[in-house]
């Protein structure tokens, strides 16, 4: 049986700075201060363990507002890493599990009712201040997270996806919600559309956007996500006003949306206007932000770009579900055992024009939609990509992958499909195809060497001149 290897799905975001050195702590242990500690096991449910961040300021004597994270890919280590600067900026514990992934959701309730039991147990807890977060799959064990350790959560920071299956936008109270979606991430109508499902059913709420695709956001916009939280956290009588940080707070948000107005970027900024209107009510005097978002909306530009954003809305709305009733299709003609040809499905799928829209200028919102839809295809090329070469059928792993390739030009992890498509083909025999997308994955930007030199797939590859042309390649730019 072939051993499993790491699949390069654009379900995961970037893992840089994962291998910081760091401490190892278990029960009856001093846990350090103002470091990361890469796994705690679980004292009373040893199979399950988290990465921890400690503020430098904790101590026993009071009680501490905590955020409990989830990864899809249990690599809790990752939004400990990501939140550990507003961690300590505002004395956060925050604790990351390496259990919760993407699957059965079984094993993530008991991951998340493991953590929680002990971190409640060996710290001390601002039981009014409990938080979740979480990106993509994760994200939806954070939502749920309340549910599993049957405890009120003052927020959530829901990252890359929106609500669970079924899950009705009012059960997110009492809890506050925070969201960030890249503008590329093909699960962001999941998103945004909860910001009129929250107003409706009066959950308080902010969604964040950034530039970017299916990833956990930045350590700066989850910071921004923090901010949000202590500032509701005021408002809600949690804890004490404090007037400074507020109006720096409201400053910071303005130069936000100032910054989106320079760059024309209208709609974006008076989404973020709108934001600090309902966000300070009660607090600040907010009637010239109110002024504002009347003055920009008047603009025939801004009109035009409303315009230009709701046609795309719609289109997106179209060919979201067309994509997935053409995967189905294809399954079914899989099953079958009928012909499929790559052309076939590609002009089923529209990935030409998608392609054509994702690179014009001359409407974002056009360009945008089309990559999320492009985002969407390689995901499910990808998938079935996969379960094709785990099954043994290689041509049908080539199709699949050369589909993923094709629909994921532009996207950062293109060269890692381009590697799927060489894997496939060293497994299919295809020594001359193999080497060449070999090639052109390390030109796209693959760079794992270590992880290449390990990978059995391509052992029929290792003796050819090409092979170690492009090891010795790969050495020289470590170097």
């Amino acid at each position: 049986m072939r051993p499993e290897r790491m699949k390069f799905l654009f379900l995961f975001g970037a893992i840089a700075g994962l291998f910081m050195v760091t401490t190892s702590a278990g029960p009856g242990q001093e846990f350090p201060k103002g470091q990361i500690i890469d796994k705690v096991v679980c004292a009373k449910d040893s199979p399950f363990s988290y990465a921890l961040y400690l503020p430098s300021a904790y101590t026993v004597e009071k009680e501490w507002p905590v955020i409990v994270c989830f990864d899809p890919r249990a690599q809790g280590r990752r939004p400990v890493e990501l939140l550990r600067s507003a961690a300590e900026s505002y004395g956060y514990i925050v604790a990351g599990s390496l259990d919760s992934k993407n699957g059965p959701l079984e094993p993530s309730q008991q991951a998340a009712k493991a953590v929680w039991a002990d971190i409640r147990e060996r710290f001390s807890i601002d039981p009014e201040r409990v938080y979740a977060a979480g990106f993509s799959g994760g994200a939806e064990v954070a939502v749920l997270f309340p549910y599993f350790i049957e405890t009120k959560v003052a927020g959530i920071i829901s990252c890359g996806a929106g609500l669970p299956s079924r899950h009705e936008p009012q059960w997110v109270k009492p809890a506050s919600y925070c969201g960030i979606i890249g503008n590329l991430d093909f699960r962001y109508w999941d998103m945004a559309r909860l910001e009129e499902q929250f107003d409706k059913v009066e959950v308080t709420h902010r969604i964040i956007f950034f530039d970017g695709w299916h990833q956990w956001p930045s350590a700066e916009r989850l910071g921004e996500a923090v901010e949000w939280l202590e500032l509701v956290a005021m408002k809600s009588g949690l804890r004490a006003k404090q007037i400074p940080f507020i109006e720096a707070e409201y400053q910071k948000r303005l130069g936000k949306a100032q910054t989106l107005e320079t760059e024309g970027r209208l709609v974006r900024s008076v989404h973020e206007l709108e934001g600090i209107a309902a966000d300070f009510t009660d607090l600040l005097d907010i009637s010239g932000v109110e002024k504002k978002v009347l003055e920009i909306k008047g603009r025939p530009e801004y009109q035009k770009m409303e315009e230009e954003k709701r046609a795309a809305e719609e289109k997106e709305l179209i060919l979201q579900p067309r994509s997935l009733q053409v995967f189905a299709n294809f399954d079914q003609l899989v099953s079958s055992q009928a012909t499929v040809r790559l052309k076939d499905i590609v002009r089923a799928l529209g990935v030409d024009a998608l392609l054509a829209d994702s690179t014009q200028k001359k409407d974002v919102f056009r360009s945008e939609m089309a990559k999320r839809i492009l985002s969407q295809i390689a995901i499910l090329a990808d998938q079935r990509g996969f379960k094709a070469r785990d099954s043994d059928n290689f041509p049908l792993a080539v199709l699949c992958f050369e589909l993923a390739v094709k629909s994921s030009a532009g996207h950062p992890l293109n060269p890692g499909e381009q590697y799927n498509l060489a894997a496939a083909y060293a497994l299919w025999g295809k020594t001359r195809d193999a080497l060449k997308n070999l090639r052109l994955a390390v030109e796209k930007g693959f760079q794992d060497l270590e992880f290449l030199e390990n990978d059995r797939d391509f052992d029929a590859l290792r003796g050819t001149e090409e092979y170690i042309a492009l090891v010795n390649r790969l050495k020289s730019k470590g170097s």
